[in-house]
């Protein structure tokens, strides 16, 4: 029931108790570099897989590529 009123716009939530909520932060130390070579290219890791784009790979290819990975995961 809560899913057909948000997709109506018509869900109504709680205010929240203190005014403003804010999510917490985590900073961590930078990783190192990892030596590579001069050519850059796009690489999706979903599981045990990895797909590596070349780099002058259209968004719309990558975006495409990492969709059917996600329907197929």
């Amino acid at each position: 029931m809560w899913r057909t009123l948000a997709k109506r716009g018509q869900l109504v939530l709680p205010a929240p108790e203190d005014g403003i909520e804010f999510a917490g932060l985590v900073i961590s130390e930078p990783l190192a570099e990892q030596p590579g070579s001069d050519t850059s290219c796009v690489e999706i890791c979903i599981g045990s897989v990895t797909v590596r784009l070349e780099s002058g790979a259209p968004i719309s290819r990558i975006v495409a590529v990492a969709r059917g990975l996600a329907v197929s995961s």
